[in-house]
């Protein structure tokens, strides 16, 4: 996957390494889904990455909603917001 790191995104990281700790996956593990070093997943982790297709990949990695991972919400809650 090639994720391209924008401003630091500290918030997205955190969600998407809670996500992680919460499906009891290692970080090697995840890095394997999504074909990318553990080393850039820890910078993932630490400032999230940008565009749609990277976000997408890693929320399917993570079992999760794009938006939930991006933006903190699941889709469904912003719609009607």
């Amino acid at each position: 996957m090639t994720a391209k790191i924008v401003s630091p995104n500290p918030e997205m990281g955190a969600r998407g390494k809670a996500r992680r700790e919460q499906l009891g996956l290692e970080k090697n593990r995840l890095a394997v889904r999504l074909g990318i070093g553990t080393s850039r997943l820890s910078q993932m982790e630490l400032d999230g990455v940008e565009g749609l297709t990277a976000i997408k990949r890693w929320a399917e990695a993570l079992e999760m909603d794009p938006q939930e991972l991006a933006f903190g919400k699941p889709a469904k809650q912003r719609k009607g917001k």
